[in-house]
């Protein structure tokens, strides 16, 4: 078919590849061999991406991306998106405490601080194009992956659901023109195992298909006092997909099927709250402890000191079988028609469902402290259609979507069951429906000789509705003012709320291999429901959408006949409505926690993306993100908090380096790369920051391949944190309780790998 190139955009700072074997698989499709291994030995090639729906030079484009080719995701070592943490400026990614399936993505400081279903995320996750609202069930996502893109700033115009901090896009690899496949076995410390078969079938010269399956099993890093593994993983992973051409018409469909499940999060307590004039330090935790043991209250400070005193740090004082089940549906279809040699028209189609069941130890100690079940369930369908048109130097797209998802969640929490009056159970019992309908258009121009402008606008309609059932120790918690009737314990809400995003940019081509662009645009987040309101109408109170305004120059290279890559952007965010969790007054003279839009804030940062290839044989690359952001304004029930640290590292550093030696067994290939970070508070709002803040650490991870191409044979070791690094991954603060509680990240983690190719080109 033919590709239809917008040329000028977009979007905030230039992008880069992270290893040198990104370079080498990112070419163009229509690139032959001879002409790929030609541009190597001259310096870098080119990279291909999609990061605009289109296929496009990733340097001709000021488009904020880092990608990352699917073998260069193996030469790192990468087994899921957790493990991409760092691999561009600003990114940060992990796991959620409580639940190892669930992900806390964040760029440019903008993370979901609760993985509630009435809370959209502000990075948009995609996979073959179609958006995925909640981000459970995810750590398979990267099997058999042509490339990610991370895409840094806002995303309105051109993306399904819009953004504040960017987009993470995921691209499965496409069937191949001749019958192949491929096994591969991975082994490793912590009994760790997995197989991984891939099966390409042509049908036609244009069309075939690809098969996908993967099964891993592997002890937890963790025990709990009861014996159970923490951080464990036993997970399934099938994906079958189509691809042809037939003429005018293409056509890709995928389906995949995951099921994982997963041993609890390694929580342990990390402090207690001081004494006060009524509560003796540790407060509640202190007085179930007693109660619970049948101690004195010294004797319980006591027992809890030593709790946070452990001696070994890769071990929990949580008690119980706790973990997370995950099974979960896709399918996602695009569908082009060239209805002339200048407009195409595109449908891209989505299906998403996933069933959740998760039990916490939420404190990480031998005591009932909190302990809460959850269940989820949530099913989306998207629709997406574009029209593209245009030539070399005005082109256009425009298009509409929508979007309905439906879910419920459960959540039964029992609290401090032993301390008599003090102690409580609660129920969060929700059915929630949101629907999304966009329309958008962006005009790309080039108006001069080396001058672009893209222009570009999406106006977005949102409908939340919430059905909430919670109830607690004292009965119904909903309202009777918000009861459709008095008698039966269920309210439903319903908001609607509309937000414009837009984007302006320009762009100057200093020479044929450097540029320098400036934009201006706006994203928003969208609003909602509190889906843990109890007992007051306020607490059931929607919040409204955030919205970012960035202003963003930078500048994009290629020096020394393409041997050195050199990216540099400066961005300013003008935050407003900020969504945060914030206190506020209950009846009883009590206090409930809910989303509110609580605050506004700027943001700014530098963001610097280099590669470098002095030899054939070796590539290096470094980045580096920086982040200053302040509240301008932020206040609830606990009075001022603007001084409160941002849910992100203020720096992030990358290194890495590959060499790769030709031998008479094969080609040797070396991989390292460090990746750094600065202090990171865990949990912002907690009152004890020493409790919950993570001191600057770095990564260090490698992996050592030799590959018999003519046998499609690879060998490989690798390891993740080589040097044995202790840090902590998440944290919980419980202080209303009194305690604070931290999770413990990955240890090292080191294995082997075998595979074997077989048939045409994988």
């Amino acid at each position: 078919m033919k590709t239809i190139h917008l040329m000028a955009c977009c979007v905030s700072v230039g992008a880069l590849i992270s290893t040198g074997s990104a370079f080498a698989q990112a070419t163009s499709p229509d690139t032959s061999a001879t002409q790929r291994s030609a541009e190597m030995d001259s310096g870098m090639g080119d990279i291909i991406v999609t990061a605009r729906r289109i296929q496009e030079n990733i340097q001709d484009i000021p488009l904020a991306v880092t990608a990352l080719s699917g073998d260069s995701l193996e030469n790192r070592g990468v087994r899921n998106i957790s493990d991409l943490s760092g691999v561009a400026p600003n990114l940060n990614v992990k796991n959620t405490p409580g639940d190892p399936t669930a992900l806390i993505v964040t760029i440019r400081g903008q993370g979901v601080g609760d993985n509630l279903l009435t809370i959209d995320n502000p990075v948009g996750i995609y996979i073959d194009g179609v958006n995925v609202p909640r981000i459970y069930g995810l750590t398979a996502a990267l099997v058999d992956v042509e490339r990610i893109e991370v895409l840094r700033g806002p995303q309105g115009t051109l993306y399904g659901r819009n953004t504040t901090g960017g987009a993470f896009s995921i691209i499965t690899k496409d069937p191949t023109s001749e019958l192949g496949g491929a096994v591969e076995v991975t082994g490793g410390n912590y009994d760790l195992w997995g197989v991984k078969g891939v099966l390409s079938v042509p049908v036609s010269d244009t069309a075939g298909f690809r098969f996908v399956a993967q099964r891993t099993k592997r002890d937890g890093f963790v025990e709990n006092r009861d014996g159970y593994d923490l951080l464990s993983d036993n997970s399934q992973y099938y994906r079958a997909k189509f691809k042809g051409e037939f003429g005018r018409f293409s056509a890709s469909i995928t389906a995949d099927y995951a099921k994982i499940q997963t041993g609890g999060s390694a929580g342990n307590l990390s402090g207690l709250t001081p004494a006060t004039d009524t509560l003796p330090e540790g407060g509640a935790t202190t007085l179930q402890t007693a109660a619970e043991l049948n101690i004195s209250i010294p004797e319980a400070v006591d027992y809890l000191r030593n709790l946070i005193d452990r001696p070994k740090f890769y071990s929990s004082a949580g008690v119980g079988d706790t973990g997370t089940s995950v099974k979960s549906r896709n399918v996602a279809a695009t569908l082009e028609y060239e209805i002339t040699d200048d407009i195409t028209l595109r449908s891209i189609s989505g299906y998403r469902h996933f069933d959740r069941v998760n039990l916490q130890d939420q404190e990480g100690s031998p005591i009932l402290l909190l302990t809460p079940y959850q269940t989820t369930r949530d099913t989306s369908y998207s629709q997406e259609v574009q029209f593209l048109g245009g030539n070399s130097d005005l082109n256009w797209v425009v298009g509409g979507f929508y979007s309905d998802e439906t879910g419920h969640e459960l959540s039964i929490t029992e609290v401090t069951p032993d301390i008599g009056n003090s102690g409580f159970s609660q129920t969060q019992d929700s059915d929630i429906k949101a629907k999304s309908l966009a329309a958008f258009a962006q005009l790309n121009w080039r108006f001069a000789p080396r001058w672009s402008l893209t222009a570009g606008a999406r106006y977005t309609t949102e409908r939340k509705t919430l059905v909430s059932r919670n109830n607690n120790i004292f009965g119904c918690a909903v309202p009777v003012e918000l009861r459709q009737d008095a008698a039966v314990c269920q309210a439903r809400l319903s908001d609607k709320y509309s937000d414009p995003s837009w984007l302006a940019s320009i762009q100057y081509e200093l020479t044929d291999n450097a540029r320098v662009y400036g934009k201006f645009s706006r994203g928003f987040r969208g609003g909602g429901q509190n889906l843990r309101g109890s007992g007051s109408v306020e607490s059931f109170a929607p919040f409204a959408p955030e919205t970012l305004t960035e202003y963003e120059i930078g500048f994009k290279s290629e020096l020394f006949d393409r041997r050195l890559r050199l990216n540099l952007a400066y961005y300013y965010d003008d935050y407003t409505d900020v969504q945060r969790n914030a206190l506020i007054g209950s009846p009883g003279g009590g206090v409930a926690t809910v989303v509110t839009n609580a605050a506004s804030a700027r943001l700014q940062g530098f963001e610097g993306e280099a590669m470098f290839r002095p030899t054939d044989r070796l590539t290096l690359n470094a980045s580096v993100g920086y982040l200053d952001a302040k509240y301008k304004t932020f206040t609830d029930l606990t009075g001022d908090r603007r001084n409160e640290p941002w849910p992100a590292p203020d720096w992030t550093v990358v290194l890495g380096a590959r060499y790769v030696q030709p031998t008479s067994f094969g080609d040797l290939a070396v991989q390292v790369d460090y990746a750094w970070q600065d202090d990171q508070s865990l949990y912002p709002s907690a009152s004890l920051q020493d409790q919950v803040t993570q001191k600057a650490y770095g990564l260090l991870s490698g992996r050592i391949s030799l590959t018999e191409e003519d046998a499609g044979i690879e060998i490989a070791v690798f390891g993740r944190n080589l040097t044995g690094k202790k840090y902590y991954a998440g944290a919980v603060s419980l202080e209303a309780l009194g305690s604070n509680t931290l999770y413990t990240g990955e240890p090292r983690v080191v294995g082997f790998q075998i595979s074997k190719k077989f048939g045409g080109e994988m």
